[in-house]
């Protein structure tokens, strides 16, 4: 039996019928061998609430199988959060290391009051929260990435997950 064109066949197949990243004629199970959690967390010290906000994103890719692709895929992933701002405006901020072999990431990301300016309602000031307080949603992705398997490089697929916190509302005193 000629087992290289047997082992092509089930590659094949595979791409053809599951939901799976191909790359170079290898099949990666990423997609389906790995989830992504995330948390975040509002870390403001009690002295600062409704001054400033502190929010910490962790987050983590999971393996959900024990097959070395899929523990392959967790590490040296890089992270990026992404939320809107007050105004509209797209923000994104990506992780300033990749992620640790078992997949974990933390990182802080330091948000501002915005909206109408409660002592100046005529000013309008640029901002992630509103001066009201709130959910603060934000979408954290681990980026694609090339990992070296057994046969060559092979493709992890991109990973995209939510995380919320509530928000205080500021106190009149914002500067």
């Amino acid at each position: 039996m000629n087992r290289p064109h047997s082992a092509l066949a089930v590659s094949i197949v595979t791409c053809a019928f599951a939901v799976v990243v191909c790359s170079g004629g290898h099949v990666a199970q990423g997609a389906t061998l790995n989830t992504l959690t995330a948390t975040a967390t509002n870390t403001t010290p009690p002295e600062d609430v409704g001054r400033r906000i502190e929010v910490t994103l962790s987050a983590q890719v999971l393996a959900t199988s024990k097959k070395k692709l899929a523990r392959r895929c967790r590490s040296g992933r890089v992270f990026y959060a992404e939320w809107v701002a007050v105004d509209g405006t797209p923000r994104r901020v990506a992780s300033g290391r990749p992620s640790s072999r078992s997949g974990r990431f933390s990182g802080a990301l330091p948000l501002e009051y915005g909206g109408p300016d409660p002592n100046d309602p005529g000013t309008v000031r640029n901002g992630d929260v509103p001066f009201a307080g709130g959910v603060f949603t934000v979408t954290v992705t681990a980026a694609k990435t090339q990992v070296m398997g057994p046969r060559g490089s092979i493709t992890c697929a991109a990973l995209s997950t939510t995380a919320q916190v509530p928000i205080p509302p500021a106190t009149v005193d914002q500067p």
